[in-house]
């Protein structure tokens, strides 16, 4: 999992993580998949994002 630096743009389908935390979400998709690897969603990550009809994570391993 590619971590961003503070400032940085999103990856190609919007999201930027920055040492597991997303950070921001700038896509376009009515459902959101929570990418593998990410282990916090900061508060603000889906702000303004009026498109979101439901977010989901990623199947990870059990207890995860």
């Amino acid at each position: 999992m590619e971590a961003y630096a503070e400032g940085r743009a999103a990856d190609k389908d919007g999201f930027r993580i920055e040492d597991g935390v997303l950070k921001k979400y700038t896509g376009t998709a009515a459902d959101v998949v929570i990418p593998e690897g990410v282990t916090g969603i900061d508060v603000c990550a889906f702000a303004d994002n009026m498109l979101i009809r439901s977010c989901s994570k990623t199947k990870g391993r059990e207890g995860e």
